[in-house]
């Protein structure tokens, strides 16, 4: 795999040793370097990149991102074969991921990848890189300065075929009409470690504002960033958690309401999962709007189309399961695109120091007066205000849920029950099943907003699909349908009785 990078005079040896080191672990062969002298040669710094890299652009002209970002679109172009992949990244970032995950991706058919930037700081206080000691050693703490601080743009396309155009400081990538290709995001959602920040940040920025910018209006943006820089207290920057990024693994259809995908997604990302892996049924339709912006956002592990049964399903929730997992014992979230856990991340993190191996969960039916799910500033659970029994006490519906846990436990139909145990199911398995959470008041919260406008309007004009869904597992939906749909009955008359 081939890297491209720009570098200056100052920067640091030890972090360029540490950048090299890194990526050739990730399989990166050749590196490929646009030279910015910033009106100052150091020969040292150019000399060790020399020797790591190969050269290919010197560039001593004004310091603006649009010369930058066009040099390094051409070497791109110029240095790469037709559809191959590369990294697209400065010296202090360092992308998280794996080897493994990379050959995922190149043997792929999407065409770019978009991170998030996370920045590591090693405060107080600073300290400067040395070669002999990780980098990750060095700066061990996580914080968001670039964005809170900074006012920076987070995002980045640090991993992209040849053909892709990447936009300004490789943040994004420019429009779809000015492509020569059909952009397809690879559904990957990590993290650009960010070692920026280290004993000589100050130092060098302000040399750069003094000496290297040129007050021509074509660096504002970037002349405020390096401002803003200069005045971080670095004894008061807020610290923050080790992102969590985990895994999830949800089952969707065709006829799901898009709003509720977007608040899903956003839900679950605020609870630190970056990778979501998805099982696509598409109940014998065609795919829509619904299967493409899945397709965006998560892996589709599997593209179901045959006849729905709940025994079928549990088979492929505990076969996918185990297969997007690293290792045994890793935590992977098993939920539908309808449930929300109300927990918070200091739970999860409290959970994962633990010796166990699931969590207990009550299914809580959550309604609204008008069933309309909007995607605005408002969590999902302030949109459906009103917790019910529904399934519990009215349909009579298994209302435990297990929504997360170590990839090797097997989960029953509808993930209500874990299954190891029970040998009457014909799971042998003498697995040590150990709940984080025994007591049943002690039980989370999986809230269930099944119960939204469009997926009943849809559910009522599919009536034959309607039929399909209650043979089979949701009768309880079919129903609430017929109550809502047919009989016009107001949702907050339908659950009047079972409201907690």
């Amino acid at each position: 795999m081939k890297l491209f990078f720009t570098f200056y005079g100052k920067e640091s040896i030890p972090k360029l040793h540490h950048f090299f080191e890194y990526y050739k672990k990730l399989g990166v062969t050749n590196f490929y370097a646009v030279y910015h002298t910033y009106g100052s040669d150091n020969l040292e710094v150019l000399d060790y990149v020399m020797k790591n890299a190969m050269v290919v652009k010197i560039w001593d002209g004004v310091f603006d991102d649009r010369i930058k970002i066009k040099l390094i679109n051409e070497v791109r172009l110029k240095f790469s074969k037709y559809s191959e992949w590369s990294f697209t990244v400065d010296c202090d970032e360092f992308v998280g991921i794996s080897y493994d995950e990379i050959q995922t991706i190149v043997n792929s058919d999407f065409n770019y990848v978009q991170f998030k930037l996370i920045d590591r700081v090693s405060i107080p206080p600073l300290k400067t890189v040395i070669i002999d000691e990780d980098i990750g050693d060095t700066f061990p703490y996580y914080t968001h300065l670039t964005k809170d601080n900074v006012g920076g743009n987070t995002n980045k396309v640090s991993l992209s075929t040849r053909e892709v155009i990447i936009g300004l400081g490789y943040h994004y990538v420019v429009g779809q009409s000015e492509q020569i290709i059909k952009l397809k995001r690879y559904p990957f959602n990590g993290y650009v470690n960010h070692y920026k920040w280290d004993g000589k940040i100050k130092e060098n920025v302000l040399d750069r504002v003094n000496k290297s910018l040129i007050k021509d209006g074509s660096n504002n943006d970037y002349l405020i960033e390096c401002n803003r820089l200069l005045q971080i207290d670095f004894n008061t920057v807020e610290l923050i958690e080790k992102p969590l990024e985990m895994k999830l693994l949800f089952i969707v259809w065709s006829f799901q309401d898009l709003n509720l995908l977007k608040q899903f997604f956003n839900h679950y990302e605020s609870l630190g999962v970056t990778k979501f892996y998805c099982i696509f049924h598409t109940y014998g339709m065609e795919d829509n709007i619904i299967y493409d912006y899945v397709s965006e956002r998560a892996i589709i592990v599997h593209h179901w189309d045959e006849q729905y049964t709940v025994e079928w399903e549990s088979r492929l929730k505990n076969k996918y399961k185990k297969e997007i997992a690293d290792y045994i014992d890793e935590w992977i979230w098993c939920v539908d695109a309808d449930e929300f856990v109300d927990i918070t991340q200091e739970y999860i993190r409290e959970l994962l120091e633990s010796e166990c191996n699931y969590v207990n969960g009550w299914l809580i039916d959550r309604f609204s007066e008008d069933g309309l799910v909007k995607v605005k500033n408002e969590n999902i659970f302030s949109q459906f205000p009103v917790r019910t029994f529904y399934t519990r006490y009215v349909s009579k519906g298994s209302a435990s849920k297990i929504p997360l846990t170590k990839s090797y436990v097997i989960l029953g139909v509808g993930h209500h029950v874990v299954l190891n145990e029970l040998y009457n199911y014909g799971v042998q398995d003498d697995t040590v099943l150990v709940p984080y959470n025994v007591n049943e008041e002690d039980w989370i919260e999986v809230s269930h907003i099944k119960w939204h406008y469009q997926l009943l309007e849809d559910i009522y004009n599919k009536f034959t699909k309607t039929m399909d869904i209650c043979k089979h597992s949701a009768r309880e939906l079919g129903v609430f349908v017929l109550d809502y749909c047919y009989k016009k009955k107001s949702i907050i008359d339908i659950i009047k009785d079972v409201r907690l």
